[in-house]
């Protein structure tokens, strides 16, 4: 894994058994899913509903430590628990955005990642 990538595949593996169909379903799987929860952040975010942004952060926050992005999977933690502690949503908007902000980037990565698995 490189410095700037944000996919560690070894980590996808290691979740997969080291079966190579298995690491990519979890990568497509992972591409479907990630833009689905962003968007019920994004709907969380604009009509400021806390709980509703805890249970979206919740559902992404095993997706991120899945594929080895434990930058973003450590911030979902933080807010998730900033959340469950009761606190306001207005101290953590700023990683959630960054939460929501990294979506096209580890999309793309993910693609990436399948043409290189692909072999193509």
């Amino acid at each position: 894994m490189s410095e700037n990538e944000l996919i560690d595949l070894n980590q996808v593996r290691k979740v997969a058994y080291q079966d190579p169909e298995f690491t990519m379903e979890i990568l497509n799987i992972s591409m479907q899913e990630i833009p689905k929860i962003t968007e019920e952040i994004r709907k969380a975010l604009k009509i400021k509903d806390a709980e509703a942004s805890k249970q979206a952060i919740h559902k992404i926050k095993p997706t991120f430590y899945t594929l080895g992005t434990i930058h973003y999977g450590d911030l979902a933690k933080k807010v998730q628990n900033h959340l469950s502690n009761g606190g306001e949503l207005e101290v953590v908007i700023g990683e959630i955005e960054e939460i929501i902000a990294i979506e096209p980037v580890i999309i793309e990565e993910i693609r990436e990642k399948l043409t290189i698995l692909r072999g193509n």
